[in-house]
């Protein structure tokens, strides 16, 4: 071993040691020639040392000196022999006067020496030298051991270097060949040879060219007759700073055969493809390119380097590399089977594999991060999915799919998942929205299946012997949601096989959980102790897939770029996603049918042990199911609300119902399921689970439930209430509890709690909770079905009479169904008014609506009583029958619409429910005429059923308040009253005499409404507008004075068809009282 101090030039040979280490160790004289290189000048230092063996060793200088070293004398002995090269082929031999006239000399020696190598040997102890000088001067030396040296050739390469840059287009910025500077060459081993003795010199160069950066290029130098002849030229994809230190300066390594080459840089290394590609790229770059860096965080540095000639098993092209802070690393090229050029690229994926598979592992000193292939946003959104799909597929060629240990597989898996995410945010690479998504999704998977399997490898441990659920599940589960074991697999393991190819399909486990307790144990009679067993485990399983994801996605969205907004689902962005898999339709159907088969396997094991009259150890399946519900609880409401949530967000109005019917399915049903888990006996896990859902209905339920537990448990009993006992203290905390709803709550609690006192028959107890008075009177005031207890809660609680009359008043006229109540109603309503303009001073009253109302019933009641043979049916169906047969077979008949409306009013009418002005009018004038019976006077309807339709249009304050709908109605009425009577018959006058035509005239409908309104008055019958006919009624006689304008009125039924018939009162005939009315008729209408 020879080794030579570079400050001072000691050298030190052992000729028999191969250990120095173990050299203190070895009891035996050892053969060691020390030595010095003669003549070193101050500052001087070797910059290397190369084996020229057979010949010896050549030493270089930082001056630019060359030294030959031999380590035999001429005997074979060990000795130290140094001679330095000379350029006038002159032997200089050792010793300090040699070495002083070398210095003084004047040779030519000083220069930059760029690499120095060692070339054939042709005879025994000759080698050949070949020295490179950073200028570019190529000097081939002969040395032998013994008989000195000799300068063979020396040729200047520099001009053909820039010529063939020139002509490749690659020439230096500033077209200097001082900018041009070689830094190492390795000699290429398959030289052509002219005979057997020669052969033409031919290297690989490295040089740099300088510029605003630094360049390296690579040239195939040749010297056919010593002329140098530069061949194929292409540029190092690696740019940097110069280094001038002879230790950091590039090395090109270039192992046999010679299609590669290795460039050994300071902090990186460059793999080189030298076969020659015919399409190569037009700037020289060649085909194939690969740069390794070198971290440098952490102060990574080549500190040394060389090329492996041995190679390993593989026969690859190999080098060794010395990192300062790390230590050794063996560098080797993959040789592909094909060399298409496709199939040789550095792919976006395979830089990205690297990245996710090999940067994470432990004291990793290479940086991945810098390659032009991870630039392309296209191709990395692809090569992303696609490795993303290989890890949940178990298909890439960095995960085995045959592992001893399968957790650590998938944990290789997953950690593989959480490096791509992790470079997707430190470098803000830009995905789709949905794309991120699909990501997290496909972490999520990965993360549940890993949790089933440490669920299932648990079990196994603690039940050796048990056939655990995981494996009835897998092998129930339908073929096309799991893949098939193919040749190369290993052994047969279906559930290892699933986690392993299936991860993938994870959402497919979710319903098959429950259809696996479905296909197995359907409706058994009674329960067991083993399908509680097979239950709890089935429950795990989804526990374990569902709680995991959906914690995964909570703890890591950001990490996928996904905000708060985005993670409630609560972004417009989120309308563009699929549907998720934790919350598809068959996974929410079947995960609620797993949280009922547990509460209904409960409850059903409960009954059987009270009916035996045994009970459950704590650690029995039964108990440790119960102790799941909370948990199925809160996965299942998970599930719903993400579900509920993605319809709200769509754009399908389809979608958007189906959420709403969803919602309002999923609160009937989880009332029940609440209950039922308070029944066996979690009643606070069921409180606080109402609370969670903010589900005040059953919230206030199971309050109720647990006042009932403390009257079980504390009876009631007659002590001195001074002396607060346990009940006491347990209905303290228990009110205490209450009040906390209404203020954390507030008014759905609110709602739900008074509702439930209505509901339950104490409709008093809001009268008298003082301390929620503003909740109260809140809750009533917002809902009118609670009228009549509002106006009380207004009276007794607010002292608010004027709303306590517009509450009554409203409930009266439009919620009340009870006629007579309604009078009341409208009394207290008069009455609250009366007391409100006592309480505030100089307040309005106007009390007309209520003597309106008043009388509107009044005019409802009297129709009632005056209908014949209602009072002899023997209930209000047969009443109703009556009332339908006398009065709605001939006004209304072949008029379906008509006839509908008319029994509608009748309805009302018999059920003495109130009936609304507009219902009134269309019962009057509807129904058949009702039979006089008895003088005229006695019935207060019979032929006057218009006027007092017209009166309750009057009457009805909400047609009053809308006067284009009271015109048209009073038109309908006009018209219904003008077309009731038979025309023809009444006009055919022949054979009659005058008091049978007056008499047939006052006994038709228009006559008698007529009179109820003129009374006495005048009244001005128009044709066209112009005034034809004047009609006085006269009291003392009953009877109509006409005076006749323009015509006289000769054919009442073709008037009534084909003219417009206008009636008015005269404001100057009538008298001072009486209010201008008009009425305008249009009776080609067919009513």
């Amino acid at each position: 071993m020879l080794v030579v101090i570079p400050a001072t030039g000691k050298i030190t040979f052992w000729q028999t040691i191969s250990n120095n280490v173990i050299l203190g160790l070895i009891k035996q004289k050892c053969n060691t020639v020390h030595g010095s290189i003669p003549g070193m000048m101050s500052g001087e230092f070797v910059t290397g040392l190369l084996n020229a063996e057979p010949s010896g060793f050549i030493i270089t200088l930082s001056t630019g000196r060359v030294a030959h070293l031999t380590i035999m004398d001429a005997h074979g002995k060990a000795s130290l022999n140094i001679r330095f090269l000379d350029l006038a082929n002159r032997a200089t031999s050792g010793g300090i006067f040699g070495g002083l006239r070398n210095v003084f000399s004047g040779a030519s020696w000083r220069r930059n020496i760029a690499a120095a190598n060692g070339g054939r040997s042709t005879q025994r102890g000759q080698r050949e030298v070949i020295i490179a000088t950073s200028s570019g001067l190529i000097e081939v030396w002969d040395i032998h051991w013994n008989n000195g040296s000799g300068l063979k050739t020396r040729m200047d390469a520099t001009l053909e270097i820039n010529r063939a840059l020139k002509d490749k287009g690659l020439n230096s910025e500033n077209g200097s060949l001082a900018s041009v500077q070689v830094l190492d060459f390795a000699i290429k081993n398959n030289s052509k040879r002219s005979n057997d003795a020669e052969r033409d010199l031919s290297l690989w160069v490295l040089f740099s060219v300088s510029g605003e950066t630094i360049s390296y290029f690579v040239v195939d130098l040749t010297f056919p007759e010593n002329i140098p002849e530069a061949g194929r030229v292409f540029k190092i994809d690696y740019e940097g700073q110069l280094q001038d230190s002879a230790d950091s300066t590039p090395k090109i390594y270039v192992p046999r055969p010679g299609k590669s080459a290795f460039i050994v840089f300071k902090n990186a290394t460059v793999l080189v493809s030298l076969i020659p590609v015919e399409d190569s790229t037009k700037d020289g770059t060649p085909e194939f390119q690969d740069l390794v860096r070198l971290r440098d965080r952490d102060n990574f540095v080549v500190i040394g380097s060389t090329l492996d000639d041995c190679g390993d098993e593989h026969r690859r092209d190999c080098c060794v590399l010395v990192i300062q802070n790390y230590g050794l690393v063996h560098l080797s090229s993959l040789r592909l089977k094909t060399e298409v050029a496709q199939d040789i690229q550095l792919t976006t994926k395979l830089r990205l594999e690297q990245i996710v598979f090999f940067e994470n592992a432990k004291d990793n000193p290479i940086n991945f991060h810098h390659y032009k292939e991870l630039s392309s946003k296209p191709r990395l959104e692809e090569a992303i999915l696609n490795i993303t799909d290989e890890i949940l597929h178990s298909s890439s060629m960095y995960i085995s799919s045959i592992a001893a240990s399968l957790e650590h597989q998938m944990t290789m898996r997953s950690n593989a998942l959480q490096a791509l995410a992790k470079y997707i945010r430190n470098n803000h690479v830009e995905l789709s929205y949905s794309i991120r998504w699909q990501l997290l999704w496909n972490a999520e998977k990965m993360a549940a299946s890993k949790a089933i399997w440490a669920l299932y490898n648990d079990l196994k441990k603690k039940y050796p012997e048990k056939d655990l659920y995981l494996g009835h599940l897998i092998e129930t589960m339908g073929e096309k949601f799991k893949s098939s074991a193919k040749e190369g697999d290993g052994p047969e393991d279906p559930i290892r096989h699933w986690f392993i190819y299936d991860t993938w399909q994870m959402e497919h486990i979710i319903p098959w959980i429950m259809n696996g307790i479905r296909v197995a144990y359907n409706k058994p009679q009674s329960v067991t102790r083993d399908f509680i067993d097979k239950v709890w485990q089935a429950s795990e399983i989804s526990l374990a897939a569902l709680e995991t994801a959906f914690s995964f996605r909570r703890e890591n969205a950001h990490l996928y770029g996904i905000d708060d907004i985005s993670l409630a689902l609560k972004s417009p962005q989120c309308a563009e996603l699929s549907e998720f898999w934790t919350s598809l339709d068959v996974n929410y159907d079947e995960t609620e049918n797993l949280l009922d088969t547990e509460l209904n396997t409960c409850i059903q094991w409960m009954r059987q042990l009270s009916l035996s009259g045994r009970t459950d150890a704590e650690d029995s399946p039964a108990k440790a199911l119960e102790k799941n519900l909370s948990r199925q609880f809160a996965v299942f409401s998970q599930i719903y609300k993400e579900r509920r949530q993605l319809c709200a967000v769509s754009e399908d109005r389809q979608v958007q119902n189906d959420g709403k019917l969803l919602e309002k399915a999923h609160r009937e049903r989880r009332k029940p399921q609440l209950y039922k888990m308070a029944a066996i006996g979690h009643l606070e896990e069921a409180v606080t689970l109402a609370e969670n859902f903010h589900d005040m209905t059953a919230l206030v339920e199971l309050m109720v439930e647990v006042h009932d537990k403390i009257d079980q448990k504390h009876p009631q009993k007659a002590v001195d209430r001074a002396i607060p006992g346990p009940r006491e203290e347990a209905v303290k905390q228990w009110r205490s509890r209450i009040d906390s709803y209404f203020t954390r709550y507030g008014e759905p609690w609110a709602d739900a709690f008074f509702t439930r006192q209505i509901t339950a028959g104490q409709p008093a107890m809001l009268l008298i909770m003082r301390e929620y008075k503003d909740d109260v009177t809140r809750f009533l005031r917002k809902t009118p079905g609670y009228g009549k207890l509002s106006w009380m809660n207004e009276v007794l609680g607010e002292r608010n009479y004027d709303n306590a009359a517009k509450i009554l008043t409203e409930l009266a006229t439009q919620h009340e169904t009870n006629l007579w109540s309604k009078r009341v109603e409208l009394a207290l309503a008069k009455l609250s008014t009366l007391a409100a303009r006592e309480t505030q001073t100089g307040m309005q009253v106007n009390l007309s609506c209520f003597e309106d109302e008043t009388e509107l019933a009044t005019i409802q009641e009297s129709v009632y009583d005056n209908l014949p043979h209602l009072n002899e049916a023997i209930d209000e169906s047969a009443r109703l029958q009556i009332a339908n047969d006398q009065f709605a077979n001939v006004s209304v008949q072949s008029k379906p619409a008509l006839r509908e409306t008319l029994q509608r009013a009748l309805a009302k009418l018999v059920t003495r429910c109130p009936v609304q002005g507009d219902e009134l009018a269309d019962l009057l004038t509807l129904m058949d005429p009702i039979p006089a019976a008895g003088l005229p006077e006695e019935n207060e309807v019979a032929g006057h059923e218009f006027s007092l339709a017209l009166r309750a249009l009057n009457l009805s304050g909400s047609i009053k308040e809308d006067g284009a709908y009271r015109e048209n109605l009073e038109k309908i009425v006009w018209r219904r009253c003008m077309i009731r009577d038979d025309w023809e018959r009444i006009s055919a006058t022949a054979g009659k005499t005058d008091d049978e035509v007056e008499a047939d005239i006052r006994s038709t409908a228009l006559f008698k409404t007529i009179v109820d309104y003129t009374n006495g008055e005048c009244l001005l019958i128009f044709l066209q507008n112009k005034c034809i006919r004047q009609l006085t009624y006269d009291s003392s006689s009953q009877g109509l004075a006409s005076t006749v304008s323009r015509t006289t009125f000769t054919d009442p039924p073709t008037f009534l068809t084909e003219w417009m018939f206008h009636i008015s009162w005269s404001p100057g005939c009538s008298p001072s009282n009486a209010a201008t009315y008009r009425q305008s008729l249009t009776t080609r209408t067919v009513c």
